[in-house]
């Protein structure tokens, strides 16, 4: 992590805004850690020499948007194990989210992050209050790094569901549930209402599992997709495999698809639907899982999208990837970062170019086919 602790920089080249435009000598002006002004074409007349970079490309902070931070401490160890024994209840990374270390554990992930030029992340936080508290004092350590903390409740009746729910958005956290198959239809819609209530976003995962479907509908005459869609009304969704093309139409056009490629193929659950995403032009925003299985990287999540989709390399794809792990989540989860605009926080990631093995393609094609974390230094004012 490089610190900046004067009020200008100026680089090569800098991807702008919403659409991330693509702009050449730009000088940054910052006051207290803020993108104050932004010149474009511009000398490098008032910037010290340590906060000029003739050679690199900046480009905003990147974020994951879905994680599961706690079960780092069981590293590779999910390896071969199917989605039940590595990451359901009586799972894999139960027995290492109980272990002494976890402070620790959780620390660490929080230091990787950083490493992969990660500024915001959205993590599913399991075992209820007790859970989303370590989270959260943890989080306060790193002031660097923006968090959207989605617990998960440990209730089932309704009753209790409603209590802590309650207690839960009361104390500012945001809900992310396991799936709608775990609570009954009334409950569904009582967490809906609470966090309707009190401004919280509400997630869940879906479609993960192929089988889900038909044992919701044997337990509850409906379908899991439906129960979403029809009681809970998630503002986005996790996974989303293998949802069919029916389904993907009756979503509402404001939820935010959240998909994990890597994960989706580590644990067999399918191909991630990026390209369906890109050609019906659905909202998506890109994930990287659990920490026990995969590098929370969100570059190697892009390149590894575009790997296994076969995707055009052409520089519109590549853009609309790139919004998928820093624009698309940082204008839907309201982070200050992961935009480069007047107004947001100057963290950023920037990527040298220059190295030999880059001079033969464009810079774009050089980070979906040849980059690795090392070619990209994470810059911030704090």
């Amino acid at each position: 992590m490089l610190k900046i602790e004067s009020n200008a920089i100026f680089v090569k080249g800098a991807l702008i805004g919403n659409n991330l435009e693509y702009k050449e000598n730009v000088k940054f002006i910052l006051e207290k850690g803020i993108i104050k002004d932004i010149i474009f074409n511009s000398d490098q007349k008032d910037v010290e020499e340590s906060n000029i970079f003739q050679k690199e490309i900046l480009l905003p902070g990147f974020i994951n948007s879905h994680t599961h931070i706690g079960d780092y401490g069981g590293l590779d160890r999910a390896w071969n194990k199917t989605l039940e024994e590595s990451v359901g209840t009586n799972g894999l990374k139960y027995k290492y989210m109980s272990s002494p270390e976890i402070k620790n554990i959780i620390n660490d992930g929080f230091q990787l992050l950083n490493k992969f030029g990660v500024f915001g992340f959205i993590d599913f936080r399991e075992q209820g209050r007790i859970g989303a508290k370590l989270l959260n004092e943890i989080h306060s350590l790193h002031e660097n790094i923006e968090l959207r903390l989605m617990a998960r409740p440990e209730s089932r009746s309704e009753s209790e569901i409603k209590e802590e729910i309650t207690f839960l958005t009361n104390n500012g956290y945001d809900i992310g549930l396991n799936r709608p198959y775990d609570f009954d239809n009334n409950s569904l819609k009582v967490i809906r209402k609470i966090c309707s209530k009190n401004n919280k976003f509400l997630g869940v995962h879906l479609a993960e599992d192929k089988n889900l479907d038909k044992i919701s509908k044997e337990k509850y005459n409906q379908t899991d997709f439906s129960r979403a869609i029809n009681y809970l009304k998630p503002n986005f969704i996790v996974h989303a495999t293998n949802l069919t093309r029916k389904q993907w139409t009756l979503l509402p056009d404001e939820t935010l698809a959240i998909l994990c490629p890597r994960s989706n193929f580590y644990f067999s659950a399918g191909i991630s639907p990026i390209k369906y995403c890109l050609n019906h032009e659905i909202k998506f925003a890109l994930g990287t899982d659990n920490f026990m299985a995969i590098n929370p990287s969100p570059i190697q999540e892009l390149q590894y999208s575009i790997w296994t989709n076969r995707l055009n390399t052409d520089y519109q794809n590549f853009i609309n990837l790139l919004k998928s792990i820093t624009t698309t989540p940082a204008k839907f989860f309201k982070f200050k970062i992961g935009i480069l605009d007047i107004g947001k926080k100057m963290c950023a990631n920037l990527f040298d170019n220059s190295f030999s093995e880059f001079k033969h393609s464009e810079w774009w094609n050089n980070i979906i086919f040849r980059a690795n974390n090392y070619h990209f230094t994470p810059i911030s004012t704090i």
